[in-house]
């Protein structure tokens, strides 16, 4: 085996970036093999993050607007001079290139599924975009579903054949504590949204829930939103915006995680939150309810619901707070179940 090319558009933080760091982390402590990285940005968040477990890391803004030749070229040769036997592609466009090199070199290509977006995008583009996935199935050896409902969505709707794909759950290192409070809880309680400000999410309902209620909601994020919730905001006291927070992981100073979205796959920033002890409350959406066991509360996205499972949440915080350790110890500890992730990359 000569390499491991891990290919994502964009280094921004992101779901699939922090993904792809968990990944590229775990090969570097548990084989010799080389890994690669490719992506467009070499000043970005995950090329800091990795960049000194990786052999070789290849640049190039084009990732990250589309397809070009020039770019494909490079890649091909890049590929090509290390001899890389397996690519693992992280996103929409990475999956293109991925999969077109398949044609011109021998290389086993895994695309992951970060919550299946072509299934959101209206009825027109809807189809056209599930049919270029299920045409690019084709040339793919191993589609990775990372939750079951990225699984079903696979088979149902874009109808991919069962044989081209694989279930692991994400999975990730337990985040190292960085926060103030060692024990207790907060008085008033602190409930954290940690994510780009920008469709999906949903942070409208998050404000307009918590209003007149006694908690605190801290954003943490940046994004084209950030105006307009703002202005939203204004007059709540209890409403706080902390901005962008490069590696984020302060969680032990929050109480509750808050997730409102109109589409996820599994999300890895309710993994964190679930590793440091936060309960969860999670829109109803995509893998999210396959986070929730006895510790957080699941809602669809109406200001009614999430305003009652908020309220739920925070009368059981205890119990949930330990719940939400004891799943993540036993289904999303990378620790404990590496060796999915090294059978699906090395194995026949």
């Amino acid at each position: 085996m000569s390499g491991v090319v891990f290919i994502i558009s964009k280094s921004e933080v992101g779901g699939a970036q922090k993904w792809a760091k968990e990944q590229i982390e775990m090969l570097a402590i548990s084989t010799t093999d080389p890994i690669y990285l490719v992506t467009d940005d070499c000043a970005g968040w995950l090329v800091d993050e990795v960049k000194d477990f990786c052999q070789d890391v290849f640049c190039d803004p084009a990732f990250s607007k589309g397809f070009s030749i020039n770019t494909f070229y490079r890649l091909l040769r890049f590929s090509k001079k290390h001899q890389v036997k397996v690519i693992v592609a992280s996103s929409a466009f990475a999956g293109v290139y991925a999969r077109l090199l398949k044609i011109f070199i021998h290389i086993k290509v895994i695309y992951v599924s970060h919550g299946w977006s072509s299934i959101y995008r209206g009825k027109t583009l809807g189809l056209i975009y599930t049919f270029i996935e299920r045409v690019l199935s084709l040339f793919t050896d191993v589609i990775l579903c990372i939750s079951n409902s990225d699984y079903k969505a696979a088979q149902n709707i874009i109808k991919i054949p069962e044989k081209k794909l694989t279930l692991i759950e994400n999975k990730l290192f337990p985040i190292s504590q960085q926060g103030n409070r060692s024990t207790g809880f907060s008085e008033p309680p602190k409930l954290l949204c940690v994510s780009r400000l920008d469709f999906p999410k949903r942070f409208d309902l998050c404000i307009r829930a918590v209003a007149g209620k006694n908690c605190e909601l801290h954003i943490v994020g940046d994004g084209p939103q950030m105006r307009e919730l703002q202005r939203m905001a204004s007059g709540l006291d209890n409403v706080i915006f902390e901005g962008m927070q490069q590696g984020f992981c302060r969680y032990s100073d929050y109480d509750v995680f808050l997730l409102a979205s109109d589409s996820e796959g599994l999300p890895m920033s309710a993994l964190e939150a679930m590793s440091a002890g936060l309960p969860l409350i999670l829109s109803n959406v995509g893998g999210c309810s396959e986070l929730i066991q006895d510790n957080g509360a699941l809602f669809g996205n109406t200001e009614e619901e999430l305003s009652r499972s908020i309220d739920f949440v925070l009368m059981n915080i205890e119990n949930m707070s330990l719940a939400s350790r004891v799943l993540f110890s036993q289904r999303f500890d990378l620790n404990v179940h590496r060796d999915q992730y090294i059978d699906l990359y090395y194995g026949e």
